[in-house]
């Protein structure tokens, strides 16, 4: 019996040490080899309208609902500038790779060596607006000094349909002919990229050099983005006048792509000791645009006006781009 029981615990204390020596190794598996991906932006052509914030013409009347269709004209329709993250480049500007041969005939690709030792020099990003953009806000009074404000913008790029949404509120005070208004929101707009991606893969252990594989991405998409606003308009107001002026100053964060490309498939590496590291270089492109709209409005009737107004927008970023068009909006409230 004591040496049947003496057997017993030598066979439980292997199993412990076992599944310990199994766990240790589990552990471990991320010190032997990992699987590192870095991912750049090779090029981008982004098709989207340059957003807006909301004109609200304010007064002491008690008209509690406003409907203000609107058009903008653009007549910049194409912006490049460089997103920061391309691969380094050989002398003639291009990343150089070399084709290879698998032995079922399918190829691969490793980068040249030595041959990639140049920054990229030029624009990866191109980003293209509309020719117009029609718009529709609905603005309606809370309280006195509170509204909440809707809107719906679309336009066409290439046969490419965009569409944006927007909420938020507005905060009037209505004075001795002079009203200021504060309008804060959120919009969603749609973007259409085409986006080109260079993907190296990097196999590192403690056994042998790293191995670096590259792989060629391109996504096509139309995604909604979040961003967010504030305006300031000033105007004047006068019931025995037939006109008016205004002043609006707007901010919106803009973002104009975010995406992540195709990747292999982790589970592939399931039984080996392998661990992913990704490291994306790309920037989630966004804008801060600054916006000054100086303008004039006629009333038609009590009931409805036409504004026009001559908006400025620059890009609050290194390349200091603006743009500078008109827009036109007609007023009906009840």
């Amino acid at each position: 019996m004591s040496a049947d029981k003496t057997g017993r615990q030598k066979r439980s204390a292997f199993l412990i040490f076992l599944a310990a020596a199994c766990s240790f190794f589990i552990a471990s598996c991320g010190l032997i080899g990992s699987y590192t991906e870095t991912i750049y932006l090779q090029s981008a052509e982004v098709k989207s309208p340059l957003t807006h914030t909301p004109i609200m013409i304010s007064d002491s009347s008690g008209k509690r609902v406003t409907f203000s269709p609107r058009i903008f004209i653009n007549s910049s329709k194409k912006m490049g500038t460089y997103s920061g993250n391309h691969t380094d480049v050989n002398m003639n500007g291009v990343f150089q790779v070399d084709t290879l041969k698998k032995s079922d005939g399918s190829v691969y690709y490793k980068e040249s060596a030595s041959a990639n030792v140049f920054r990229y020099k030029g624009d990866n990003m191109n980003w293209i607006t509309p020719d117009y953009n029609f718009g529709l806000d609905v603005d309606l009074k809370l309280t006195d000094v509170t509204s909440l404000s809707l809107g719906i913008n679309n336009s066409s790029i290439s046969n490419t349909n965009l569409t944006g949404y927007r909420i938020g509120l507005g905060f009037t005070q209505a004075k001795n002919g002079l009203a200021i208004r504060f309008d804060l929101g959120a919009l969603w707009q749609e973007s259409a990229y085409d986006a080109s991606s260079v993907v190296k893969q990097t196999y590192d252990d403690i056994f042998s050099d790293p191995v670096t594989d590259i792989y060629f991405m391109r996504d096509i998409k139309t995604e909604a983005y979040f961003n967010y606003y504030f305006g300031l308009t000033i105007n004047s107001y006068n019931p025995e006048w037939p006109f008016g002026f205004f002043l609006n100053l707007g901010f919106i964060k803009q973002k104009l792509i975010d995406f992540e490309p195709e990747n292999l498939d982790p589970t592939f590496y399931f039984f080996s000791p392998v661990t992913y590291v990704r490291t994306d270089t790309r920037q989630d492109f966004a804008y801060s645009i600054y916006s000054i709209s100086p303008g004039i409005y006629f009333n038609i009737s009590d009931l409805s006006r036409i504004i026009f107004t001559m908006r400025y927008s620059a890009l609050g970023s290194s390349d200091a781009k603006s743009f500078f068009y008109p827009m036109f909006q007609i007023d009906f409230r009840i």
